[in-house]
């Protein structure tokens, strides 16, 4: 995530732009531009969302990819039922078939 100051600006930069055409729209009596406006400031935001989410997600199974974190994590739990879980999960095949959810477990408490 090294760009993410330059895309908060990037995105603050073009949210601005729409949001004061969509403030100036009623006294210019520009209807279809004030919703059209609001319209794509609502893109504008789920688009950011969507790729800074997707950035973590990448980031999230790189990590949780390493088989550090998994011999990390199974060494830390002392509860036997549990371990014995890590242990069937651990093989090499099975790490890349977990589902986000899981593997965001792999890197936090």
């Amino acid at each position: 995530m090294t760009n993410f100051y330059e895309l908060e600006d990037q995105y603050y930069e073009i949210n601005n732009e729409y949001s004061n055409i969509e403030f100036d729209a009623p006294a210019k009596k520009w209807c279809n531009k004030e919703a059209k406006y609001h319209r794509k400031s609502e893109l504008n935001d789920q688009a950011y969302f969507l790729f800074i989410f997707s950035r973590l997600e990448n980031h999230i199974k790189i990590e949780s990819s390493s088989s550090a974190e998994i011999t990390k994590k199974k060494t830390s739990i002392t509860s036997w039922k549990h371990k014995a879980v890590w242990d069937i999960l651990s093989q090499d095949d099975r790490i890349d078939r977990l589902h986000f959810k899981k593997r965001l477990a792999l890197l936090v408490e």
